[in-house]
């Protein structure tokens, strides 16, 4: 297949990231934003204390450094924006342009390095939903975009032997670690590649994310008394209600749901007569499938749910399967001259450690299952795929995968149009209800409580509305309180029971876009059991309720 030179590549990324960005800067703040925005809020108070507040998250109001689960370098670039804009939406997410253009650049380094400047590597990440749709305000797309532009700068290091590069590399690395904690796993990226090209001797420059990670968990003694990673590995995060299987087959929908590279695949094996790749994903297809029906009986799990389930199951398989082989490839077998034969089987193990790597983060690190926790892993599984592409097709690949490659990018293209869309509208109706239904509750000149987190939480105490809270003072009789009917909400405080509520009016959001990112088992930001990151749907996004506080002695 013939390449593009670097300009052309870089133009492309560039252009298809701000497609997909540029119409969505006014996205309303969501789900987890809040606590990267309240924690910005706090820096531009006091810079030095970033987890010196108090949010009510769960319930009840907590000191941030007990709420809060990754270090604060996120909302330490937000806080400027936040400090001159506010909360303002365009602003905000005009900011966070910066990651996915990291991620575009860092991408379009490493196919240059591992598949000869292919642009399908680099448009397979930057067109996948899981990627245009997770760029809120959250950490996710900053760690990924760190990790990107660690692994591309620490890598072409390695290999010219430049200290310039190695530092940056390392840098980002570092930067890495201070918006994820998850992302420590970049260490034994590093090793891995360092060791397999012989040059040990760069590891030394692991010191320095090691130095900044150091001056973090000093600030957190001298002002909270222990670390913060301590703090979450001693109390916060003990959660074991789901197991790594279910976080295995969770992230395997989520791959063949947002990653179309299982297509290629399929037709690549046939097209190239692949029998056994071929039979053996097969086999564990099917296997998985009816161990899925198994798991769940006779609950309803949908077409959707076994198509994309399936798919991932395929792909996850392929990908293992193709790495092993990579592994096991003679360099004397190759068509390719010996020394680069002996090259490209590195480059294979690399991607195939690197892959795995972020899958077992995804599959035993984290506690629930969710898109912006499998994302690290496409970077590596796209170049892995592209390599073996080039590699077992050779010239072939522009005439027989080229065509399959274009029809998957521009299915991801569309797909993540219409999921931002969606997403944006799940988003939506908070912002809606304060700006058109809050002045006129407002006239009453009663006082307006709320109850419930996500984006919801930002606009109703922005407005001066109070939170309820299960540690906090219950609200008065004859004041208002409003709640989002499937906004995450918290426990309610001691006595405040259903029953001192009486429904007032009800204000429903349905969206047009026919897609669910967090409703009717479509479920983006926490994908368990049978739901998938994205569902055909027309059930509405959400549903603002108005109730009146009846006396405490009503109804007893």
């Amino acid at each position: 297949m013939q390449d593009l030179d670097n300009r052309k590549l870089i133009l492309i990324a560039i252009v298809f990231t701000m497609v997909l960005n540029l119409p969505f800067l006014n996205k309303p703040i969501t789900i987890d934003d809040p606590v990267v925005l309240e924690v910005a809020e706090q820096i531009v108070k006091e810079p030095l204390r970033p987890y010196s507040c108090w949010i009510n998250w769960l319930g009840d109001f907590l000191p941030m450094f007990d709420t809060t689960t990754n270090p604060p370098l996120t909302s330490y670039f937000l806080a400027p924006f936040l400090a001159i804009w506010g909360y303002n939406e365009i602003a905000l997410h005009t900011g966070m342009l910066v990651f996915p253009l990291m991620i575009a650049l860092g991408m379009v380094a490493l196919s240059r390095r591992f598949t000869g400047g292919s642009i399908w590597p680099v448009l397979l990440v930057i067109t996948s939903p899981a990627l245009s749709v997770s760029n809120n305000t959250m950490r996710d797309v900053p760690g990924t975009a760190f990790i990107v532009a660690a692994v591309a700068c620490f890598v072409y290091g390695c290999d010219r032997d430049s200290r310039k590069l190695l530092f940056w590399g390392s840098f980002f690395a570092g930067c890495a670690l201070l918006v994820k904690y998850s992302q420590l796993i970049v260490f034994f990226v590093f090793i891995a590649y360092a060791l397999l090209n012989r040059k040990p001797r760069h590891l030394l420059w692991l010191l320095v994310p090691l130095a900044m990670l150091g001056v973090w968990f000093g600030q957190n003694i001298l002002v909270h008394g222990e670390t913060h990673f301590g703090y979450l590995a001693r109390v916060r995060r003990n959660d074991t209600s789901f197991t790594w299987i279910e976080k295995l087959r969770c992230a395997t929908t989520i791959l063949g749901s947002l990653l179309l590279l299982w297509p290629v695949a399929l037709v690549h094996d046939i097209r190239f007569k692949r029998w056994i790749r071929l039979t053996i994903c097969a086999i564990v297809l099917v296997l998985g499938l009816l161990g899925i029906r198994w798991q769940f009986g006779d609950r309803e799990a949908g077409f959707e749910y076994y198509l994309w389930a399936g798919a991932g199951i395929w792909l996850g398989t392929w990908a293992i399967l193709t790495g092993i082989t990579a592994i096991c490839r003679s360099p004397y077998s190759s068509p390719l001259p010996f020394n680069a034969a002996v090259q490209h089987r590195r480059d294979g193990l690399f991607l195939f450690i690197w892959m795995l790597i972020h899958a077992g983060v995804a599959s035993f690190g984290v506690f629930f299952q969710a898109v912006r926790h499998v994302l690290p892993i496409f970077p590596a599984l796209s170049l892995l795929a592209v390599l073996a592409f080039r590699y077992e097709a050779g010239e072939r690949m522009r005439s027989v995968l080229r065509p399959v490659l274009a029809f998957c990018v521009v299915v991801q293209l569309v797909l993540a149009i219409a999921i931002n869309i969606a997403d944006y509208e799940f988003a939506d109706p908070p912002r809606r209800f304060v700006a058109e239904e809050l002045p006129r509750l407002q006239e009453s000149g009663r006082e307006i409580w709320y109850h419930g987190s996500w984006g919801w939480r930002t606009y109703a105490r922005n407005a001066g509305m109070i939170n309820v809270a299960g540690n906090g003072p219950t609200p008065p009789a004859g004041a208002l309180y409003v709640r989002f009917r499937y906004t995450y909400k918290g426990r309610y405080p001691d006595g405040f029971q259903e029953s001192r509520l009486r429904l007032l009016e009800e204000h429903e959001y349905p969206g047009w876009m026919p897609i669910r990112t967090m409703r009717d088992r479509g479920f983006f930001y926490s994908t368990m059991g049978t739901s998938t990151p994205f569902r055909f749907s027309t059930v509405v996004q959400d549903v603002a309720e108005v109730y009146e506080v009846l006396p405490s002695t009503h109804g007893q």
